[in-house]
């Protein structure tokens, strides 16, 4: 007999059509909202977008006043616009928000995934998650959705603001000319989120399957991160294949290769620049790793019967 038929009247009202990972996942994210472990650094995170913000608007709206007097100023005047224009690229400003942040999103990653598994086996909550008509791979996957659907808004939606509020900012009848020609950063951004996320969920999900309290799990994922760091920054001086895929076991600096590898603004001390490739290689193998290790320590507790 089936768990939740034990003790209990079987449930015989109307269903809902609503997936059951998708219930799982959403109530992971309640409990992930509702902790000061995320909502601390999400402010830290919105005053620094908001610091960001200024400056760029701040350095366009110079710029525009300036445009119109170049030529009064003679080539004191053009260096000047030069400089600002330089100054006001979107990309720079995208760039230094992210350096500030990711870090730090990085451990809100830690703290959120770190109970995600670890607290389930703690409270013994997984039997009655595994029981009918629940099954362990709906458990796995709502699992697997807490920790990228959280970063994703942290890692989207400010790169996305920055888009949408500077091409705003254009002359009348240029936003959309704007937004086609800056297409690429919204790959850019959308790729830098898919790497962290993918990176993060799959090692949150790894090392809360296998520690036994979430803040075993919070140390594990630390570590990690910190030997990841060491190992990518060895892999600096190594060129080649087997450079990149060093490099890309540093979370999160793996992610952050999107930013600096953009020509004018290279942040690495050299020409060399890791295979993104690579970089998506390895993220998206941590993935499936946290997945199936997630997948074989439930297989004895899912009841079928």
């Amino acid at each position: 007999m089936a768990i939740f038929r034990k003790g209990y009247r079987p449930y015989s009202g109307p269903r809902s059509h609503v997936p059951a990972f998708y219930v799982i996942a959403r109530q992971g994210w309640g409990q992930a909202l509702k902790s000061w472990s995320l909502r601390i650094p999400a402010i830290i995170q919105f005053l620094v977008f908001s610091g960001v913000l200024t400056g760029l608007l701040a350095t366009l709206s110079l710029k525009e006043q300036l445009d119109g007097q170049v030529d009064k100023m003679g080539a004191q005047g053009k260096l000047v616009s030069v400089a600002l224009s330089s100054l006001a690229e979107l990309n720079t400003y995208a760039r230094t928000f992210y350096e500030l942040t990711t870090f730090l999103v990085c451990l809100m990653g830690i703290f959120v995934g770190a109970g995600v598994i670890a607290n389930d086996k703690r409270s013994k909550a997984s039997s009655l998650y595994l029981a009918r008509p629940l099954s362990r791979h709906d458990y796995v996957l709502g699992k697997l959705l807490v920790v990228p659907g959280i970063l994703a808004l942290l890692t989207l939606i400010p790169g996305l603001s920055y888009w949408l509020i500077v091409g705003l900012w254009q002359e009348p009848g240029e936003t959309m000319r704007w937004y086609a020609d800056n297409a690429d950063f919204v790959e850019r951004v959308v790729s830098y989120a898919g790497i962290l996320t993918c990176s993060m969920a799959g090692l949150m999900l790894l090392v809360s399957s296998l520690a036994a309290r979430s803040g075993t799990a919070i140390v594990m994922g630390l570590s990690a991160v910190v030997a990841g760091s060491v190992i990518s920054s060895a892999a600096r001086n190594m060129d080649g294949t087997l450079g990149s895929y060093l490099f890309a076991l540093g979370i999160p600096r793996n992610a952050l290769r999107e930013w600096r590898s953009i020509e004018g603004i290279r942040g690495f001390g050299s020409r060399w620049q890791p295979d993104e490739a690579a970089i998506w290689h390895v993220s998206l193998a941590l993935l499936v790793l946290g997945i199936l290790v997630t997948l074989w320590k439930t297989r004895s507790t899912e009841v079928t019967e």
